[in-house]
C-alpha cells in the first residue's frame, strides 16, 4: 500500500514475484541515464534529515564512520619527552581520509580525530610509527588516547641505539561515544628530557558496529 502523512498509514511493499534466479521483488529506476555527480537513486531520511543514500552508481553511503591522520616526514619531527613516564601528544599531523558524513571529523587545532553526534559505536583503531631517539637504551611507549586518557591500544620497545630507526604498531577495538576524541601520544619510561624524532606515523579509526 501507499503511505500517507495524514491519515498516518505505513508504507508496505510486498512482491508476489515467485522465487527464482532472475526474480526481482522491487525495482527503482530512472527514465533517463543519470551521470551527474551528486545524483541519488534513493535517499533515506529521518524527519527530513538524510541518514543514508544510494548514489547514481549504486554505492551505499550511510552508517560509515572513519577517519585517519598521518605524518610522512623523511627529515623527522622532534617530540621532546620532558618528564619520565609522561605521555606527550603527537601534533605534527595531517588529515587523511575523513568520513564525508561527519560521523568522524579532524580537529586541526587539537590534532585529534573527533567522533560526531551520530558516530558512537565500536571502533577498530590502529596506529603505526617509525621513530628514533637521541639517547641509547630508552624504552619508548606509544598509546592511543581517548578523551585524553591512555586506552588499551599501546605498544612499546627498547630503542637500544640512538639515531636508529625503530617501529611501533598497535590495534584493537574500543567503544567510542559521541564527541569522543582520539589521538596518539608517546612516553619514555627510562628517563626524562629525551627527544624522539617521528618520521612516518599514522592513526586510523573505523566503526565496526
Amino acid at each position: 500500500g501507499v503511505g500517507f502523512t495524514s491519515p498516518t498509514i505505513t508504507l508496505h511493499v510486498k512482491s508476489p514475484t515467485a522465487d527464482g534466479a532472475s526474480a526481482v521483488a522491487t525495482a527503482i529506476d530512472t527514465s533517463t541515464a543519470w551521470s551527474t555527480s551528486g545524483a541519488k537513486l534513493l535517499s533515506v531520511r529521518n524527519n527530513g534529515v538524510e541518514k543514508a543514500y544510494i548514489d547514481k552508481d549504486g554505492h551505499y553511503v550511510g552508517g560509515q564512520a572513519y577517519g585517519s591522520i598521518y605524518e610522512n616526514n623523511a627529515s623527522g619531527t622532534s617530540l621532546t619527552l620532558t618528564s619520565q613516564s609522561t605521555y606527550y601528544q603527537w601534533v605534527s599531523t595531517t588529515a587523511g581520509v575523513v568520513d564525508a558524513n561527519s560521523n568522524v571529523t579532524y580537529n586541526s587545532t587539537n590534532k585529534q580525530l573527533v567522533v560526531g553526534a551520530n558516530g558512537a559505536g565500536d571502533y577498530e583503531i590502529s596506529f603505526n610509527t617509525t621513530f628514533a631517539i637521541d639517547t641509547n637504551a630508552q624504552t619508548i611507549v606509544a598509546a592511543v588516547h581517548v578523551n585524553g586518557s591512555a586506552s588499551v591500544i599501546q605498544a612499546g620497545r627498547i630503542a637500544s641505539a640512538s639515531g636508529t630507526f625503530y617501529a611501533l604498531a598497535g590495534s584493537g577495538i574500543v567503544t567510542l561515544a559521541a564527541n569522543a576524541t582520539v589521538d596518539l601520544r608517546f612516553q619514555n619510561t627510562t628517563s626524562a628530557g629525551k627527544v624522539a624524532t617521528l618520521y612516518y606515523t599514522g592513526l586510523k579509526i573505523r566503526r565496526v558496529s
